[in-house]
Protein backbone atom coordinates (compact mmCIF):
# COMPACT_ATOMS: atom_id res chain seq x y z
CA UNK A 1 0.00 0.00 0.00
CA UNK A 2 2.89 2.33 0.83
CA UNK A 3 4.37 1.67 -2.61
CA UNK A 4 1.12 2.79 -4.29
CA UNK A 5 0.93 5.90 -2.13
CA UNK A 6 4.53 6.81 -2.91
CA UNK A 7 3.94 6.15 -6.61
CA UNK A 8 0.85 8.40 -6.60
CA UNK A 9 2.72 11.12 -4.73
CA UNK A 10 5.56 11.00 -7.25
CA UNK A 11 3.06 11.04 -10.11
CA UNK A 12 1.30 14.14 -8.73
CA UNK A 13 4.62 15.89 -8.10
CA UNK A 14 5.90 15.13 -11.59
CA UNK A 15 2.60 16.29 -13.13
CA UNK A 16 2.77 19.61 -11.29
CA UNK A 17 6.42 20.00 -12.28
CA UNK A 18 5.50 19.27 -15.91
CA UNK A 19 2.62 21.76 -15.77
CA UNK A 20 5.02 24.52 -14.76
CA UNK A 21 6.96 23.86 -17.97
CA UNK A 22 3.89 24.55 -20.09
CA UNK A 23 3.04 28.08 -21.12
CA UNK A 24 -0.30 29.48 -22.16
CA UNK A 25 -0.72 32.60 -24.27
CA UNK A 26 -3.84 34.43 -25.45
CA UNK A 27 -2.97 35.29 -29.06
CA UNK A 28 -5.90 37.72 -29.43
CA UNK A 29 -4.77 39.68 -26.40
CA UNK A 30 -1.21 39.79 -27.72
CA UNK A 31 -2.41 41.04 -31.12
CA UNK A 32 -4.60 43.66 -29.43
CA UNK A 33 -1.70 44.78 -27.23
CA UNK A 34 0.82 44.97 -30.07
CA UNK A 35 1.40 48.68 -30.76
CA UNK A 36 3.22 48.01 -34.03
CA UNK A 37 0.30 45.89 -35.23
CA UNK A 38 -2.06 48.81 -34.56
CA UNK A 39 0.01 50.95 -36.93
CA UNK A 40 -0.07 48.20 -39.56
CA UNK A 41 -3.86 47.86 -39.26
CA UNK A 42 -4.23 51.62 -39.71
CA UNK A 43 -1.92 51.57 -42.74
CA UNK A 44 -3.89 48.73 -44.35
CA UNK A 45 -7.19 50.45 -43.56
CA UNK A 46 -5.91 53.67 -45.16
CA UNK A 47 -4.86 51.69 -48.24
CA UNK A 48 -8.34 50.14 -48.46
CA UNK A 49 -10.03 53.53 -48.17
CA UNK A 50 -7.77 55.01 -50.85
CA UNK A 51 -8.57 52.10 -53.14
CA UNK A 52 -12.29 52.48 -52.51
CA UNK A 53 -12.10 56.22 -53.28
CA UNK A 54 -10.18 55.63 -56.51
CA UNK A 55 -12.61 52.97 -57.62
CA UNK A 56 -15.60 55.09 -56.69
CA UNK A 57 -14.27 58.00 -58.79
CA UNK A 58 -13.69 55.72 -61.76
CA UNK A 59 -17.14 54.20 -61.34
CA UNK A 60 -18.72 57.66 -61.53
CA UNK A 61 -16.85 58.32 -64.78
CA UNK A 62 -18.10 55.05 -66.24
CA UNK A 63 -21.67 55.90 -65.22
CA UNK A 64 -21.35 59.25 -67.05
CA UNK A 65 -20.21 57.39 -70.17
CA UNK A 66 -23.16 55.03 -69.79
CA UNK A 67 -25.59 57.99 -69.62
CA UNK A 68 -24.01 59.56 -72.71
CA UNK A 69 -24.21 56.27 -74.57
CA UNK A 70 -27.85 55.75 -73.57
CA UNK A 71 -28.74 59.27 -74.73
CA UNK A 72 -27.05 58.82 -78.09
CA UNK A 73 -25.94 55.25 -78.78
CA UNK A 74 -23.16 55.11 -81.32
CA UNK A 75 -20.57 52.47 -82.08
CA UNK A 76 -17.79 54.80 -81.01
CA UNK A 77 -19.43 55.52 -77.63
CA UNK A 78 -20.12 51.81 -77.12
CA UNK A 79 -16.48 51.02 -77.84
CA UNK A 80 -15.30 53.75 -75.46
CA UNK A 81 -17.64 52.50 -72.73
CA UNK A 82 -16.61 48.87 -73.17
CA UNK A 83 -12.91 49.77 -73.15
CA UNK A 84 -13.33 51.85 -69.99
CA UNK A 85 -15.24 49.05 -68.24
CA UNK A 86 -12.59 46.52 -69.22
CA UNK A 87 -9.81 48.82 -67.99
CA UNK A 88 -11.74 49.41 -64.76
CA UNK A 89 -12.18 45.68 -64.11
CA UNK A 90 -8.48 45.04 -64.72
CA UNK A 91 -7.59 47.90 -62.39
CA UNK A 92 -9.87 46.56 -59.65
CA UNK A 93 -8.32 43.10 -59.88
CA UNK A 94 -4.77 44.44 -59.87
CA UNK A 95 -5.31 46.78 -56.93
CA UNK A 96 -7.09 44.10 -54.91
CA UNK A 97 -4.17 41.74 -55.51
CA UNK A 98 -1.68 44.42 -54.44
CA UNK A 99 -3.66 45.08 -51.28
CA UNK A 100 -3.89 41.36 -50.50
CA UNK A 101 -0.14 40.93 -51.01
CA UNK A 102 0.64 43.87 -48.75
CA UNK A 103 -1.74 42.54 -46.10
CA UNK A 104 -0.15 39.08 -46.26
CA UNK A 105 3.36 40.54 -46.00
CA UNK A 106 2.47 42.72 -43.03
CA UNK A 107 0.56 39.98 -41.19
CA UNK A 108 3.44 37.53 -41.66
CA UNK A 109 5.82 40.10 -40.15
CA UNK A 110 3.49 40.60 -37.16
CA UNK A 111 3.16 36.85 -36.67
CA UNK A 112 6.94 36.42 -36.82
CA UNK A 113 7.50 39.12 -34.18
CA UNK A 114 4.88 37.58 -31.89
CA UNK A 115 6.28 34.07 -32.33
CA UNK A 116 9.77 35.34 -31.55
CA UNK A 117 8.47 37.10 -28.42
CA UNK A 118 6.66 33.93 -27.27
CA UNK A 119 9.82 31.87 -27.79
CA UNK A 120 11.95 34.37 -25.89
CA UNK A 121 9.59 34.54 -22.91
CA UNK A 122 9.08 30.77 -22.84
CA UNK A 123 12.82 30.06 -23.00
CA UNK A 124 13.45 32.61 -20.25
CA UNK A 125 10.98 30.76 -18.03
CA UNK A 126 12.30 27.31 -18.96
CA UNK A 127 9.06 26.28 -20.66
CA UNK A 128 9.12 23.34 -23.02
CA UNK A 129 5.75 23.99 -24.66
CA UNK A 130 3.39 26.93 -25.16
CA UNK A 131 -0.27 26.55 -26.10
CA UNK A 132 -2.93 28.94 -27.25
CA UNK A 133 -5.09 29.75 -24.22
CA UNK A 134 -8.26 28.51 -25.95
CA UNK A 135 -6.77 25.09 -26.68
CA UNK A 136 -5.74 24.13 -23.14
CA UNK A 137 -8.50 23.25 -20.70
CA UNK A 138 -6.44 23.58 -17.54
CA UNK A 139 -2.89 23.87 -16.34
CA UNK A 140 0.02 25.80 -17.67
CA UNK A 141 1.38 29.21 -16.79
CA UNK A 142 -0.17 32.21 -18.52
CA UNK A 143 2.59 34.28 -20.14
CA UNK A 144 0.37 36.62 -22.17
CA UNK A 145 1.33 39.83 -20.37
CA UNK A 146 5.05 39.05 -20.60
CA UNK A 147 4.68 38.35 -24.33
CA UNK A 148 2.86 41.66 -24.87
CA UNK A 149 5.68 43.47 -23.06
CA UNK A 150 8.29 41.68 -25.15
CA UNK A 151 6.50 42.35 -28.45
CA UNK A 152 6.37 46.07 -27.70
CA UNK A 153 10.10 46.40 -26.96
Amino acid sequence: MKKIAIFLLLLVMSASLFASNIGVVDARAVMAGDKKAEAVYKKLDDMRRKLENELSTEEVEIQKLQVEYNANPTAARQKTLEDRIQKFQASVTSKQQQLAQEETKEMEAIQKRITTAIQKVAQGKGMVQVYEANSLLFGGTNITSEVITEVNR
